[in-house]
C-alpha cells in the first residue's frame, strides 16, 4: 500500500509497478536502466517488490516516462474496499 498512514482515503491504494513490469516484460534492473538513472537501483527493486510506503512526484514522473503513461492513474489501483470513513 502506498502512504497508508492515517489517511482514510489512501489506506487501500497500492502501486502497480510489479504488474506493469510484468506487462512490459521488464526487470527491476531494466526499470533502472530505462529511467536513465533518475531512479536509484535500490528504489527500483523496492518498487518491484511493492515495498513502498511513500512515493515522490519525481518517482511518479520517471515511472510514467518508462512505462509510456501520460496520466499517473494506471500506476495505482484501489483495493475493493473504498477505505472511506464517515465524518
Amino acid at each position: 500500500m502506498v502512504n497508508s498512514g492515517t489517511n482514510p482515503y489512501l489506506h487501500h491504494m497500492r502501486l502497480r509497478v510489479d504488474e506493469l513490469l510484468a506487462e512490459h516484460k521488464m526487470t527491476a534492473y531494466q526499470l533502472w536502466k530505462e529511467s536513465e538513472e533518475r531512479l536509484s537501483l535500490s528504489t527500483c527493486y523496492r518498487l518491484a517488490r511493492g515495498d513502498v510506503d511513500k512515493i515522490s512526484t519525481a518517482t511518479v514522473e520517471a515511472l510514467c516516462d518508462v512505462f509510456g503513461i501520460k496520466d499517473p492513474g494506471p500506476l495505482f489501483a484501489r483495493d475493493s474496499r473504498s477505505g472511506r470513513k464517515t465524518i
